[in-house]
């Protein structure tokens, strides 16, 4: 299977696809299918480097934390029910992967109605959400500020406070941020605040940390409460003496308490954004998105891709519509995000058994296809890149 892993702390381009061996299932362990990954920012900060002394993460690694798929295998200790069930699952790491062996108590059932990638959208970002919003006890009218209001948490904690009736102030860099926050509820979307007077707010929500949060915390009304947990700038806020704080304590959950969370998220009708979602091989590419702070909601990397088989001859009921594997493209190939597909009278005869091949395993269909190229092999040229193909 792929896997995408770390060789060396650097920028992005150290996110290399590597080979490795399917994982079994140990007891009391299922095997996922991965279908999407949540890709967080602290994933792009651990392949730097930053916070080794934390975390303890030495190369190589596998980064990823959260995954979406459907349950492959079932290890001893596990109800064989579980096989075929769409889950979600909160690892240690090595999610950046097509497969991953996880502890059934860290496993979660998707809701039917909930797509795989939008439930890896939501998978980490929705419990924090929720566990801020609870603890700051919000009322309708309550003066809410949002920092990192256009990323992955903000967005969420924006939807969740005006589903409670504050009014709501969203702060991000950039139009587009600003905009979906707007079309989350939030009241006015404005450009991050600096420390002199101005606005003040019954609660504030840093997602930042470092300079945006520490002047969004003189921000914060007598009697107010300042929530401290954003690093991406790389450290938390800093906040006025005076001025009551909660930390990072309040996004950190033991396994019962965020496998509760999780299943509150997947059914409180959350509104996903995923600004970006793109196969396992373009891990780079969602870091670096990240990392110029332009992305509006979440990247998420996708694993496997739907596909119509059959596995047995018959009319138009033998297909089904399945995840497949993601290909990588080999040397001299291009790999195709497909738009539309052509159907054939060739096609059914073949399904229908007529044309005489043998049936060795589940069987795509379809000769023709128009899409945009998304992935290269060695030897095709670059210039193929984002270009409309079309082919069989």
């Amino acid at each position: 299977m792929d896997i995408v892993r770390v060789d060396e702390f650097g920028g992005p381009e150290v996110l290399r696809v590597r080979q490795a061996d399917d994982p079994v299932a140990g007891p009391g362990q299922v095997v996922i299918g991965v279908a999407a990954v949540d890709v967080m920012s602290l994933d792009a900060q651990l392949r730097t480097g930053w916070g080794k002394e934390w975390f303890g993460h030495r190369p190589p690694f596998v980064p990823g934390t959260g995954v979406t798929g459907t349950v492959l295998t079932t290890g001893d200790g596990v109800d064989a029910s579980w096989a075929g069930r769409r889950v979600a699952a909160l690892l240690p790491g090595g999610g950046y992967a097509g497969q991953v062996a996880a502890p059934l108590e860290s496993v979660v059932p998707v809701p039917d109605d909930v797509p795989l990638v939008d439930a890896a959208a939501l998978l980490q970002v929705g419990p924090a959400a929720l566990s801020l919003v609870d603890a700051a006890g919000l009322a309708p009218g309550t003066r809410v500020l949002v920092t990192g209001a256009g990323g992955g948490l903000g967005l969420v904690l924006v939807e969740l406070a005006a589903r409670a009736g504050a009014h709501v102030t969203a702060a991000a860099r950039g139009a587009a941020k600003r905009a979906r926050a707007l079309e989350l509820g939030a009241a006015e979307a404005i450009g991050y605040l600096d420390g002199d007077g101005g606005p003040r707010f019954d609660v504030v929500f840093d997602g930042v940390g470092g300079p945006v949060g520490s002047a969004a915390s003189k921000h914060v009304a007598p009697g107010g409460v300042f929530f401290a947990y954003g690093v991406p700038s790389g450290s938390f806020a800093e906040a006025d003496d005076g001025v009551k704080v909660v930390g990072i304590e309040q996004v950190q959950f033991t396994p019962e308490e965020l496998g509760r969370l999780v299943a509150r998220t997947f059914g409180a009708g959350l509104t996903p954004t995923v600004g970006l979602a793109v196969p396992l091989d373009r891990a780079a590419e969602a870091h670096a998105a990240l990392e110029a702070r332009e992305l509006v909601g979440k990247a998420v990397l996708l694993a496997t891709s739907r596909a119509v088989r059959y596995t047995e001859y018959g009319d138009a009921g033998v297909l089904r519509v399945v995840g497949a594997p993601i290909p990588r493209p080999g040397p001299g190939q291009v790999r195709v995000r497909v738009r539309a597909a052509g159907v054939n009278a060739i096609d059914w005869k073949l399904r229908a058994g007529l044309m005489g091949t043998p049936l060795t395993g589940p069987t795509g269909t379809g000769l023709e296809m128009a899409g945009v190229v998304d992935g290269l092999g060695k030897g095709s040229p670059g210039s193929c890149r984002a270009t409309r193909s079309s082919g069989g």
